[in-house]
């Protein structure tokens, strides 16, 4: 077995915002594209919120925020292409938590982009407040209320 042959994508420049997975194979419907845990670490927001602006903004682009808690990478220099997943109202792929796996919903032509509606992955608004771009909304503008 090589190491390409499970690999359905590749970091590369996104459309959506800055990088993001593209196909580098055609990926047919119900493919599971990630089906091993990440690894997380829980930090606490208001730890988050004392660091240095640019070393916030790592957390704020990849931590998954839950209440008073943030599920963090246990390294941002160790995380999986997984974490590259963007934004899309519209997806071709999906988060089933129950299985702990994402996998495609659709057919996905090589080149195109893989996609999860974060809105229906992650509870916490704060996991939003980047989506201003490629058309979509801000956290504020959805849930009508001030994200810290």
């Amino acid at each position: 077995m090589l190491p390409s042959d499970n690999v359905y994508a590749r970091l590369a420049p996104s459309r959506i915002s800055g990088i993001g997975l593209i196909a580098i194979k055609s990926i047919p419907e119900d493919t599971v594209l990630f089906d091993y845990p990440s690894e997380f670490q829980e930090i606490r927001v208001s730890d988050i919120d004392l660091l240095p602006g640019s070393t916030k903004k790592l957390y704020d682009d990849f931590c998954i925020f839950e209440g008073t808690n943030a599920l963090c990478p246990v390294s941002f220099d160790r995380m999986d292409v997984s974490w590259y997943i963007n934004h899309s109202t519209n997806p071709n792929c999906i988060y089933d938590e129950e299985k702990d796996e994402v996998r495609t919903i659709k057919y996905i032509e090589i080149g195109s982009e893989l996609t999860l509606d974060y809105f229906k992955t992650f509870k916490d608004p704060r996991n939003y407040t980047d989506l201003t771009k490629g058309g979509t909304n801000s956290a504020k503008e959805i849930f009508n209320e001030e994200v810290k």
